[in-house]
């Protein structure tokens, strides 16, 4: 019981128990131990930078909250007409694939009956 103990409150015990039972009351505070060092103060927080929003007024975004019944149906056709020319050109690029995969295994066995 030679060491110091410390206490929520900051205090440090050092030294034997005095005999008379009174436990850790009864201990005489150390004259060495020191006081903590004060907390280090975290430096202040740095502001975001704080950048502008600007409204697009001819994005579509804009088009569909400030337009009527006309401007969105209008919207609403041109999107489904792009995805119904996305999907042809796609199917048209794989029906060309095939096609020409087709021609190379015909030009190869044409190769191989003209030898």
């Amino acid at each position: 019981m030679d060491r110091a103990a410390g206490f929520p409150n900051g205090d440090a015990v050092c030294g034997a128990e005095r005999g008379d039972g009174a436990g850790a009351a009864g201990r005489a505070p150390c004259s060495e131990v020191k006081p903590a060092p004060p907390p280090v103060a975290a430096p202040p927080p740095v502001a975001a930078p704080q950048t502008e929003v600007i409204e697009n007024p001819y994005g579509m975004e804009a088009l569909w909250k400030q337009g009527d019944f006309v401007a969105r149906g209008t919207l609403i056709i041109l999107v489904i007409m792009s995805i119904g020319s996305w999907y042809i050109g796609v199917v048209k690029l794989i029906e060309q694939a095939r096609v020409m995969k087709d021609a190379r295994e015909a030009d190869d066995k044409s190769g191989r009956l003209n030898r």
